[in-house]
Formats: structure tokens, C-alpha cells, sequence
């Protein structure tokens, strides 16, 4: 039972983190709901280097979150991989670095989403003011 809830953890929850990550920044950015004045039309217009740079921070946090999506099964791939006889699998010191390595990535890609949402939404108060 264990050797089967060990993988799958690993899989499920770096994607719940994400997916309640996507939750709180969609609540976060329906909370204001005011639109842009601005439309697609505007080409070099007034803002243009806000947009982009609110563009940019979408991508950061687009990457941030697929990050988060893909190390637990990295983590899987690397650390089970090797194993393949699951009744032999031990959890020593190569596995505590695997495992140290994880926590630390899932650290860093939620704190990069916190910082670009936060930047997003400034640029955001910004590009539209009240």
C-alpha cells in the first residue's frame, strides 16, 4: 500500500498546489473588477511598455506554475527509476537529497508566482488607475 501511495503523492500534490495557486490568483484578480480602458487596437499606444512588462510576468508565473506541475514525477523518475524492485526500496541519504532538492524547487516556484503576482499587480494598479 505504501510503495503505491509514495508515487502517487508525489504526482497529485505538486499539481494541488498548483491548481490552488490558479485558484487564489483568479480570486485574487476577480476581487478588482475593473477592465482595461486600453483594447487590442492600440498599437505603440500609452502603456505599452506596462503591458509588456505585465506580459512578461504572465509567462514568469505560466513557467513558475508548470514547474510546479512537473517535479513531483521528476522526483518519481529519479528516485524510483533506479529501484525498480519495489520491495527493496529504502529511504537513505540519496533519497533525503532527492527529496531536499524537491521541497527546495517547489519553494522557489511559489515564491517566483508570489513575486510576479504581486508585480502583476501593480503594474495592473498602474496601467489603470482608480
Amino acid at each position: 500500500m505504501m510503495y503505491t501511495l509514495i508515487p502517487l503523492l508525489s504526482i497529485i500534490l505538486p499539481i494541488l498546489v498548483a491548481i490552488a495557486i490558479v485558484f487564489l490568483i483568479r480570486f485574487w484578480q476577480m476581487r478588482d473588477g475593473r477592465r482595461s480602458p486600453l483594447t487590442d487596437k492600440l498599437h505603440h499606444g500609452p502603456g505599452e511598455q506596462l503591458r509588456r512588462e505585465l506580459e512578461k510576468s504572465s509567462e514568469g508565473i505560466d513557467e513558475a506554475l508548470m514547474t510546479i506541475s512537473f517535479i513531483g514525477p521528476f522526483l518519481i523518475c529519479a528516485w524510483a527509476l533506479p529501484q525498480l524492485d519495489w520491495s527493496k526500496i529504502k529511504f537513505g541519504l540519496g533519497e533525503w537529497i532527492l527529496s531536499i532538492f524537491f521541497v527546495g524547487m517547489l519553494a522557489w516556484a511559489i515564491r517566483k508566482v508570489t513575486r510576479l503576482v504581486a508585480k502583476r499587480q501593480d503594474c495592473v494598479r498602474a496601467w489603470m488607475p482608480n
